[in-house]
């Protein structure tokens, strides 16, 4: 079973019976100081986590499809 951020069962798809496509990852990158993984989400949402609590610090939809590339910048 997949869950939410806060613990929820998220249903999987009726018809395709994958995952939801809120829960399925398509590129991930970690800024150079290591404080931080970004997840570009196959519905185009892009999470970014602590990793030092690795709670939620970010999550916005940024795109109408798919993140299949995301890179952080040099400088963090």
């Amino acid at each position: 079973m997949t869950v939410d951020e806060t613990g929820k069962a998220i249903a999987k798809n009726p018809k395709t019976k994958e995952n939801a496509h809120s829960t399925m990852g398509r590129a991930v990158d970690i800024n150079p100081s290591g404080d931080f993984i970004a997840i570009g989400m196959r519905d185009g949402h892009l999470r970014v986590y602590s990793t030092k609590t690795w709670k939620l610090t970010y999550r916005k939809r940024i795109s109408k499809e798919w993140i299949e590339d995301l890179k952080f910048s040099p400088n963090g």
